[in-house]
């Protein structure tokens, strides 16, 4: 796994936890985890 990658895992499994235990909105998530795109970041996810 490259650094890269593992970052990438990192944030998505703190997405998936602020989207389970908060009203936070995803693009509010994403901008959380570091995306400046919600798009992006949805399409990652």
């Amino acid at each position: 796994m490259t650094i890269t990658e593992y970052i990438q895992q990192r944030r998505m499994a703190l997405a998936e936890q602020l989207l389970m235990t908060t009203q936070l909105e995803i693009k509010e998530v994403a901008i959380a985890v570091g995306y400046t795109s919600h798009s992006r970041f949805s399409s990652l996810f």
